[in-house]
């Protein structure tokens, strides 16, 4: 059976493959016949499986995270017909199915006599039997081609109901994009986040005090913001967040040991419990920058790039932070059960070599957003606003919001090994 698939949405959309297989694979992983953009995280690894049964051709459900859909009904095993589309998760990437060479039945070979001599020899009685038999044959044959003239009438309309079914996709997802472009093209910023924030993440930062004798007199939550820079699992963030009691002007010249009881990070549109396991492997408490690395099973999405470049950022350019305030506790309150960024329009005050001044206030849970100009490239992180670290500072003076030049994000990185 020869399939052809159409990608209509997500990362590969418009995109086309033919494959010549009793069973198809689609998923995000390299190893499926059908492979999903790796950034469509709204689909799984191993997310669905087509293949011909007793029943036809069947689409099944490979316990993905966000379920499969066909004609935008989900199931778990349900069957598919030319010119159904397959999405994988709700608002993730869908594929058309398209029969191109289905397996016909074969038809019974119809036998006439070619030597006259043998038609000459028989009796009447036998000829009269032989000329029956040969009408009803004549008859059979007759019928069989009626029926084959009507199965390829029948195919022919179905084959033109496909074609206006995909030609009708093809201007509603045409119109879409176009659409979108438009909608880009007012709003540069929707573009940023579009392609932007599935690599934003939440940093959830569980860590225990500890008194003079080692016993616990208390526990304590550090949440923050976050953004993959590898596919690999690389995430860049702040110092303070990972490690608060080392420039937290709170817990200078106390008697305890803070010791870290966990550190996690939930990618955008992701459940808690879909929370990744990270630790700290490189940082620089001067420029409050921490590489953090999580072991991912597949690669991540990231952001779209960086613009080290100071020249290139002027004071009063237009910014996008995608990032999550106040942490999870916003999401509970707006009773969201996933972590779902947030993207605050901001203007840059002031460039200099060392630091991004920004004129927003800049919410906790913010520390560790990525910076993004208009072109969607990150420019910096953001650290922190003014008296967030305890020191004293005029209360009119906490609207300002400090960012670190992605430059030195760049040069850790090059350090790593």
């Amino acid at each position: 059976m020869e399939i052809r698939l159409t990608h209509i949405g997500g990362g590969y959309a418009g995109r086309q493959e033919v494959l010549s297989k009793d069973r198809i694979t689609f998923g995000r992983a390299a190893d499926n016949d059908a492979r999903l953009n790796p950034q469509d995280v709204r689909a799984s690894a191993h997310h669905a499986v087509l293949f011909v049964s007793d029943e036809g051709m069947v689409v099944e459900d490979l316990n993905s995270t966000n379920g499969t859909y066909v004609n935008g009904v989900r199931v778990h095993r349900a069957q598919v017909r030319s010119g159904d589309v397959l999405q994988f998760g709700r608002r993730g990437p869908s594929v058309m199915v398209e029969v191109l060479a289905p397996v016909e039945e074969p038809q019974p070979a119809v036998m006439a006599p070619t030597d006259p001599t043998l038609v000459e020899s028989v009796t009447s009685s036998t000829a009269w039997h032989a000329g029956r038999t040969t009408v009803q044959l004549m008859i059979d044959q007759a019928v069989r081609r009626s029926a084959r003239i009507w199965r390829q009438w029948v195919m022919g309309i179905a084959v033109g109901v496909i074609v206006v079914l995909g030609i009708t996709l093809g201007i509603l997802w045409r119109g879409e994009r176009e659409r979108s472009a438009s909608v880009e093209e007012t709003n540069p910023l929707v573009r940023v986040a579009v392609r932007n924030q599935a690599a934003v993440v939440l940093i959830q930062h569980h860590f225990r005090i500890l008194d003079a004798r080692g016993r616990e007199v208390s526990t304590a939550l550090s949440e923050g913001s976050g953004f993959a820079v590898d596919p690999q699992g690389v995430i860049a963030t702040n110092y303070h967040l990972v490690r608060p009691w080392e420039v937290d002007a709170r817990f200078a010249g106390q008697a305890i040991t803070p010791v870290s009881r966990s550190l996690k990070v939930i990618f955008a549109d992701r459940a808690p419990d879909e929370a990744l396991e990270a630790h700290l492997v490189r940082g620089s408490p001067e420029m409050d920058i921490a590489l953090l690395k999580v072991d991912a099973p597949i690669p991540l999405p990231v952001v779209e790039g960086f613009e080290p470049d100071l020249a290139r950022v002027r004071q009063g350019d237009e910014v996008a932070i995608i990032g999550f305030p106040l942490g999870s506790a916003l999401l509970q309150t707006t009773g969201q059960e996933r972590a779902t960024t947030t993207l605050t329009r901001s203007t840059i005050s002031k460039v200099s070599p060392t630091l991004l001044q920004l004129d927003a206030p800049v919410i906790q849970g913010y520390s560790g957003s990525p910076i993004f100009n208009r072109e969607g490239k990150v420019i910096g992180i953001l650290t922190a606003r003014l008296g967030e670290r305890g020191e004293p500072i005029d209360p009119s003076a906490r609207a300002i919001g400090l960012g670190t030049p992605i430059r030195f994000l760049l040069q850790l990185l090059k350090e790593m090994p």
